[in-house]
């Protein structure tokens, strides 16, 4: 309580009236909730007395952020029911989490979150988390009683084996139906492709606040895409331009292409929506790839770094930027690209790259031309790839574990309560299940050796 004090005092001394008018919210909240403290004080000690028969966890639902939440959320409960019908578990002790929210970040995801958890008020329930952790601090004892939900890594492929947890109800899914042929005019028999395009617009207008330019490396051109999404039309799909807040409209018009991140009927229900009936999603590196992810629809990506790739699906294929050596313009290898220590860099901006003599490059417009192609070819062959591709994507898989290994040394993956599992020494990967864009493999076959 006392830092989170001392946070909200030093972002108001920092940006003055405009902060402290926004914080207004904040003050009140702790002025308010002060008193649980002294209140939950006995009662957490009681918990700790009965965790050996009843463990009671406290989580902060990461419901600030769309890809956060739902892969986080989709995690949990994959792995929770693959515990339940494949690992015998002691009897004892009986697990018990309760979650609140706090931001929301999409209406309809966070109301799919809460039909699966038990869910308390955030007046009630953040008190006790934050008087929990503090404890932890000095007596260890008091950190199985809550869970730090930060970045998992799905490496043991729980989402594989247990299927979808976040579901629309029936009346829902009538809803869907309804809204996409009366606003668009697409039938349940016409395929089509969602497309979402990164840039700083959403975080900007989301969290004015903060600094989020170390993102920048994630974002795309818009152009790079427009020769992917006229190839997607030309395959008889309509594609979906997704998005809550963007920067510019499409700068193409087709009665196939829906700039849907620019209309006036986007929802927060048609977001969710429209991402779990797609066909596949292209796109760049942003939070619509992990609503896709939990509807286990294939996703193409231009992802940023190359050594959070995806590689837990069969159905997904992954692209990354190039990365070139500043004095020579010489393009790093795979291998390179880990030994000069960016292949992990997720949260930097692009002066870290400078400092170590290398720039990125955006893919060229005819690279994420051939990755949306691989993804069509993919799902008319039914995921089966021909034995020259197969070839490319083993070499490209042995040469990724084996340096992703070589430079990331992995003593143990630790997966357990009050835990980032995000950030060096952990391992971000399980089997190699996901793709490369072997077009790319072809085009490039230097940068494998």
């Amino acid at each position: 309580m006392i830092f989170i004090l001392k946070r909200n005092f030093k972002e108001i001394r920092k940006n003055g009236l405009k902060v402290l008018f926004k914080k207004r919210y904040t003050l009140c909240f702790i002025i308010l909730t002060t008193p649980l403290y002294f209140i939950y004080l006995p009662l957490i000690l009681l918990f700790t007395l009965i965790s050996p028969i009843i463990l009671f966890r406290f989580i902060n639902a990461p419901s600030g952020r769309m890809g956060h939440l739902a892969c986080e959320i989709e995690y949990y409960l994959c792995k929770k029911k693959y515990e339940k019908e494949f690992i015998k578990r002691k009897l004892f002790p009986l697990k018990v989490d309760f979650f609140y929210f706090d931001l929301v970040c999409n209406t309809q995801l966070v109301k799919m979150c809460k039909r699966q958890l038990n869910v308390i008020p955030k007046f009630f329930l953040k008190p006790l988390l934050d008087l929990t952790k503090f404890l932890s601090k000095f007596f260890k004892i008091f950190n199985k009683h809550w869970e730090g939900f930060g970045y998992h890594r799905d490496i043991y492929h729980f989402q594989e084996k247990t299927g979808t947890q976040l579901s629309f109800t029936k009346d829902e899914l009538i809803r869907g139906k309804k809204e996409v042929f009366e606003k668009f005019g697409i039938t349940k028999k016409s395929k089509f492709a969602c497309v979402a395009i990164r840039d700083e617009a959403y975080l900007k207008k989301e969290f004015p606040e903060k600094d989020f330019s170390f993102h920048n490396p994630r974002n795309t051109s818009m152009e790079k895409f427009i020769p992917a999404i006229k190839e997607i039309v030309k395959k008889d799909y309509y594609v979906f331009r997704m998005g809550k807040h963007v920067k510019k409209p499409l700068s193409i018009k087709n009665k196939k292409i829906i700039d849907y991140a620019m209309s006036n009927n986007r929802s927060d229900f048609l977001d969710i929506y429209l991402a779990s009936q797609c066909d596949f999603l292209l796109c760049s590196s942003t939070g619509i790839q992990n609503i896709t992810e939990i509807f286990r629809k294939p996703f193409a990506t231009l992802m940023i770094p190359l050594g959070e790739i995806d590689t837990k699906s069969k159905k997904n294929i992954n692209l990354v930027k190039h990365h070139h050596f500043i004095k020579t313009g010489k393009k790093l290898t795979l291998e390179e690209i880990f030994s000069y220590d960016v292949a992990l860099d997720r949260t930097s901006n692009l002066d870290r790259f400078k400092k170590k003599g290398i720039k990125l490059k955006e893919n060229s417009a005819t690279e994420v031309k051939d990755l949306v192609l691989d993804m069509m070819n993919n799902i008319k062959n039914k995921w089966v790839l021909s034995k020259q591709n197969q070839k490319l994507q083993n070499q490209f898989n042995k040469k990724f574990l084996k340096t992703y290994y070589k430079y990331t040394p992995v003593e143990k993956f630790i997966d357990e309560p009050g835990y980032w599992t995000y950030g060096r020494g952990l391992s971000y990967h399980g089997k190699m299940y996901s793709k490369f864009s072997y077009s790319f493999l072809k085009k490039n076959k230097n940068w494998l050796k």
